[in-house]
């Protein structure tokens, strides 16, 4: 069967799709980005915006009803028309994301090259203003409401007296509107995950550096697979422990 290779307008990676998939949805291996199969060889085509919303939309719509027998129905009504086809032929498979905030974890979001926010039980969402980290909800003016950003999970456990950082979980958030929703209820942006994702090594030194910055050394230096993952080049991990 004749292939099209397709060039991804977000990562730039390579890949070959089967030419009856041409005009429709897929899904990039690599940075996760959704996007239009061409018609013939050449760059991945960007879908329109409101394409995007209909599909978050049915994505939300099957998380919220992932005990009903209804939410495959649920999801088809949302699903673009016209001659783009929903991704994989069918609907968007589900991101197994995090539905609300442990008070034990600490969040992290990050854009392209920084920590822009974090979260905590006690402080709630905090957004960087430049010097300091200052409340959301106070500083709507801080936060952006476009742009390239990550939630990063940071699971931690007590060992002892002392807390340990034993895993960590990376998910893509919606380009709109997603970090601002950092001025509601403190798990509304939690709604926006697009699709577990790796981080670049810009992110990763953003995030090694906010470990840095607002964890003692005890708690990460031992989290050996963890740091290590922080600076090499592997971009296709969407959680390590």
């Amino acid at each position: 069967m004749e292939s099209i290779t397709v060039r991804c307008f977000a990562c730039k990676v390579g890949m070959k799709i089967k030419s009856e998939y041409a005009g429709k949805l897929r899904k990039c291996p690599k940075c996760g980005e959704i996007f239009i199969v061409p018609q013939s060889d050449g760059n991945a085509i960007v879908p329109p915006p409101q394409v995007l919303e209909k599909l978050r939309q049915a994505e939300q719509a099957s998380a919220q009803s992932e005990v009903q027998t209804s939410s495959t129905a649920g999801t088809q009504a949302n699903q673009p028309q016209a001659n783009i086809s929903p991704l994989d032929d069918e609907r968007i498979t589900p991101v197994d994301h995090p539905k609300r905030l442990n008070p034990k974890y600490r969040y992290m979001i990050l854009d392209t090259r920084s920590v822009i926010a974090c979260w905590q039980l006690d402080k709630g969402w905090q957004v960087w203003d430049g010097a300091r980290l200052v409340p959301a909800k106070r500083n709507q003016n801080l936060l952006p409401k476009q742009g390239e950003f990550y939630l990063v999970e940071l699971q931690l456990e007590a060992a002892g007296d002392e807390m340990k950082l034993t895993k960590i979980r990376i998910f893509r958030l919606a380009r709109q509107y997603s970090v601002s929703k950092l001025a509601g209820d403190d798990f509304a942006v939690l709604s926006t995950i697009v699709a577990a994702s790796g981080l670049l090594r810009p992110q990763k030194s953003a995030l090694l550096a906010g470990l840095k910055q607002h964890f003692m050394r005890e708690v990460w230096a031992e989290a050996k697979n963890i740091y290590d993952y922080l600076l090499n080049d592997d971009s296709h991990s969407t959680e390590v422990e």
